[in-house]
């Protein structure tokens, strides 16, 4: 691949998931618009990876390496922020935040009753295999491409930050939606270090969907507790 293909998939790859939650987080207001968007950019993100790989790269099908390798780290990693999240969450928090945009848009996008018990698992186990396939296997291979590992590592995590910034700052305001995007930007350096120390995706999602677990564990006591 040239240089110029590889910059072209970097600022693709970066750029695209952010278009989409400024889409369904902004312009679509209505439930269904949302929904349907948001499924739609699940799908692309899937699809955009293997089809640059085999249509760009020449390549044949990608596989994403899921060794053994860092599984302790990616559990213990996974445990040790999920659990801090749900303590900072009930002992600061929950008194202090006002809710009321979070449990609109829940409700909007379909938090709501027994839905919301569907939806939090997909999200836990499906977007954040997504997310992992996405911007570590995907993003932060391209980037390794273009700059050093360590730059990688931190263009990766800001592109991944940053198309969290738009819902945070929906949901919480100016300055606690940035700094809960810090959070996020953190959580991509780990999963980013995880990807490039194991050569495998495996410790990035055990950990992602831990942490995604306990967030909407306190999702539920916002919407219903």
């Amino acid at each position: 691949m040239t240089s110029k293909k590889n910059i072209t998939v970097v600022w693709l790859t970066l750029i695209l998931p952010s278009i989409f939650s400024f889409c369904y987080f902004g312009f679509f207001v209505e439930q269904s618009s949302a929904q349907i968007l948001y499924s739609i950019s699940r799908v692309l993100l899937v699809l955009l990876p293997i089809a640059w790989v085999i249509l760009a790269d020449k390549d044949k099908f990608p596989f994403v390496r899921f060794k053994k390798d860092g599984l302790f780290a990616g559990v213990l990693s996974g445990l040790i922020i999920g659990i801090l999240l749900i303590a900072l969450y009930f002992l600061f928090f929950k008194n202090i935040l006002d809710f009321t945009m979070l449990k609109y848009k829940a409700t909007q996008l379909g938090f709501s009753g027994t839905n919301f018990v569907f939806i939090a698992i997909f999200i836990t186990m499906i977007n954040s295999s997504i997310e992992e396939y996405y911007w570590r296997w995907f993003a932060f291979t391209k980037l390794r491409n273009v700059v050093s590992s360590r730059k990688a590592m931190l263009i990766s995590a800001i592109g991944f930050s940053f198309h969290h910034i738009i819902v945070l700052i929906t949901y919480f305001g100016m300055s606690f939606g940035m700094l809960f995007s810090f959070g996020v930007f953190l959580g991509g350096l780990i999963w980013a270090y995880f990807y490039d120390k194991y050569d495998s995706i495996l410790p990035c999602i055990v950990s992602h969907l831990i942490i995604d677990a306990a967030v909407m564990a306190i999702g539920y006591d916002i919407i219903f507790g």
